[in-house]
């Protein structure tokens, strides 16, 4: 997935691609939310930032 650079390299947010985690899962991205609500929020603005950037 092309997007996944762009999330680490420029919102600081990393995430895995679907396809790692079996077949059902291809074209979907994965992202740990074993962390605070601030810091999912944060990188979620993040993520929609980089988005908007595109």
């Amino acid at each position: 997935m092309h997007a996944l650079p762009k999330f680490r390299e420029n919102a600081h947010v990393s995430a895995a691609p679907g396809s790692d985690f079996g077949e059902n899962s291809k074209g979907c991205i994965r992202f740990s939310y074993a962390n605070s609500m601030e810091n999912i929020k944060e990188g979620l603005q993040r993520i929609e930032a980089c988005l908007a950037a595109r």
